[in-house]
């Protein structure tokens, strides 16, 4: 299957996932720390058996590494949690806007703690995708920033650490 094939996959899966999440935290009764326990379960159950299936097995030569998969596994959690509780309080449309402040956080974290190479370019690039989320939150007269904004800013931080702990990861295994 092509990368673009599988692009497409996830983006359409993404989508679909935080409408459907949204969904199911619309109901008073929904406990986001309930919702975030049963998804990370669920997504670890597929990945356990799919990994079953393949025979995955980490090396002895990597277990310098566990600490930054645990660390993984808590920084997605919490994350989830958070994205839970913004998702639970804020409009899709309001969460996509300030969820999108998870590319920000990764790339802080990849060029302060993996020292990637940060052009003039891409902080041109970085600081338009800013304004540019600034704008369509302010010229919205509906968007007020709530404490839902809050916990959709704290899972996109969270989830911007965990993406450069897995680039991490990536680069060094």
């Amino acid at each position: 299957m092509t990368w673009q094939a599988l692009l497409g996959i996830s983006c359409i899966t993404y989508v679909l996932s935080q409408l459907l999440q949204r969904t199911f935290l619309k109901e008073k009764t929904t406990d986001p720390i309930a919702f975030a326990i049963v998804f990370q379960l669920a997504v670890g159950v597929i990945i356990g058996v799919y990994a079953q299936i393949k025979g995955f097995a980490i090396p002895e030569t990597y277990t310098s590494y566990v600490p930054n998969l645990i660390l993984t596994g808590v920084l997605y959690a919490s994350g989830n949690f958070f994205l839970y509780k913004s998702l639970k309080n804020t409009p899709i449309s309001e969460f996509t806007i300030v969820f999108s402040t998870s590319t920000f956080w990764t790339i802080l974290g990849a060029v302060i703690l993996l020292g990637e190479h940060f052009s003039l370019q891409h902080a041109i690039g970085t600081t338009l995708i800013m304004i540019s989320l600034l704008i369509v939150f302010k010229s919205s007269q509906a968007i007020r920033f709530r404490n839902g904004h809050i916990n959709g800013l704290i899972a996109a931080f969270l989830y911007g650490v965990a993406f450069v702990n897995d680039a991490y990861l990536l680069k060094s295994i």
